[in-house]
């Protein structure tokens, strides 16, 4: 059985002639021999120290290695936003490993806080990387001889899946609550506790507070969704930050939930299912518009993270079905809100021709077809915007810009039919805003301590009159 741990200093002379052995055998080209002697430098024990190479090693602080037994047979290593290396001993490809290493590099960089990841991926690994999400940045280029292809990858928080080969999934129809699955020792955080909790700029709105229980849990609440009237609200959850993404799929309670509000108190939780019993997916960003859902998955029979429509049916949600290329291909979606009408889409994306990282996107839907995007340039910036959310009225486009190196909460208003500069709302590790028709605020804080995050609430804002 494979096992995958954190790499250990008695790990780095068996990692580097993997590295080196992996290299010449699959990548390594007649015109980059000055990229194998950098590659013998740093990893060959022939031609350097024990001290020199622990140091080269060192300088990627978020490192995985893959063991048969004692035997490494896969190492992962790179920085926050730079995967470096990634390589499996050739008996072992096609069995998934350098899946499983990609995850659990992916999530650890989630968990650092980072919300992309580059590569410079070689002519051999490319088409793993475009299984695994990543999108080519640009053409292709050369470094030391060696031609490589420069991509990238955004993350999604929590939603980064791949498919086991083993192990058997919890049946979908079986209710399991939230509780049971949150570990026993996790201390449910609170304002008192917050190193960094969320700062109000705006004199609008109440001081934020968390959702009360049963909403709140010593879990993770994240990705809300507030129905207009303020008295339906979807959310995401997973019992446990610290756990894989690949592993929250067996859980039985990652997902998507829905709490209503009845005489002022939000009801017990209940979960959402959005696939056939026995069937593998981890649903999350999902967004409702009378009887028809928007959702982010990661199931069987797609690659990566898609989007998913469901209709709503004699008290479920049933007739999921897959977005489409266009959506996920040609324009890039990432998490959505449509306006009102159902006539505009606006998107976060990576996509080409924006003006740096995540931008927000309108998509106009016209003949029934949705319409080429256009760049909201009036809000986005050479860093990130995304999570959109537009007022019913359409007048308001609330989203998630990074501020100050911590997630925050902008709104912009729409004046004379412009997008006017956007203001900032709330700030530090608060993020996807969501609006009733109140004006009510419902966001995403996380909480952190010595830079890990430990769990996230629904907090909320009231709207001031």
């Amino acid at each position: 059985m494979i096992k995958i741990r954190k790499i250990k200093k008695s790990d780095i002379g068996p990692a580097c002639k993997l590295i080196i052995n992996a290299y010449k055998k699959y990548i390594h080209t007649k015109s980059a021999g000055e990229m194998l002697r950098i590659y013998q430098q740093c990893y060959d024990p022939k031609t350097n120290s024990r001290p020199k190479t622990e140091k080269y090693f060192a300088q990627a602080p978020i490192s995985y290695v893959a063991l048969d037994g004692k035997k490494i047979v896969g190492i992962v290593r790179g920085r926050l936003t730079r995967l470096i290396s990634l390589y499996v001993d050739g008996h072992y490809h096609h069995r998934g490993i350098a899946t499983e290493l990609t995850v659990f590099f992916e999530n650890e960089a989630k968990k650092l806080g980072s919300k992309k990841i580059k590569v410079r991926a070689s002519l051999y690994a490319e088409p793993f990387y475009a299984k695994m999400g990543y999108k080519k940045t640009s053409g292709k280029r050369f470094l030391y001889g060696l031609k490589y292809q420069p991509m990238k990858k955004i993350l999604f928080l929590l939603l980064s899946v791949s498919f086991l080969a083993s192990g058997c999934a919890a049946p979908r129809n079986v209710i399991v609550s939230r509780a049971e699955k949150i570990p026993a020792a996790a201390a449910k955080m609170t304002p008192k506790t917050d190193s960094y909790p969320p700062i109000l700029h705006s004199a609008e709105y109440q001081t934020p507070r968390p959702l009360p229980a049963p909403v709140s849990t010593a879990g993770a609440e994240d990705s809300a969704f507030i129905l207009p009237d303020g008295q339906t609200l979807y959310f995401f959850f997973t019992p446990d930050v610290a756990v894989p993404a690949n592993q929250q799929l067996f859980d039985g309670v990652t997902g998507i939930w829905v709490s209503k509000k009845s005489a002022g108190t939000w009801s017990e939780p209940e979960r959402v299912w959005l696939q056939k019993p026995g069937k593998l997916a981890l649903d999350g960003c999902e967004f409702v518009a009378g009887d028809l859902m928007w959702f982010c998955s990661a199931r069987e029979g797609y690659d990566g993270i898609k989007l998913f429509t469901a209709d709503f049916k004699n008290g479920q949600w049933q007739n999921w079905r897959y977005a489409g290329d266009k959506l996920m291909n040609d324009y890039q979606v990432g998490e959505m809100h449509l306006s009102a009408g159902g006539t505009e889409l606006y998107f976060h994306s990576p996509r080409p021709g924006g003006q740096g990282g995540l931008d927000i996107w309108l998509s106009v839907k016209a003949g029934g077809e949705w319409q080429e995007p256009q760049n909201l340039s009036a809000l986005n910036t050479a860093g990130d915007e995304g999570w959109p959310f537009l007022s019913q009225d359409g007048l308001q486009l609330w989203f998630t810009r990074t501020y100050q190196g911590s997630p925050a909460i902008f709104r912009a208003q729409k004046i004379n039919g412009a997008w006017g500069q956007p203001e900032l709302i709330i700030s530090q590790f608060a993020g996807e805003p969501t609006l009733d028709n109140d004006g009510n605020l419902y966001f995403t804080h996380h909480f952190y301590q010595n830079n890990k995050m430990i769990e996230a609430d629904i907090y909320f804002a009231k709207k001031l009159k």
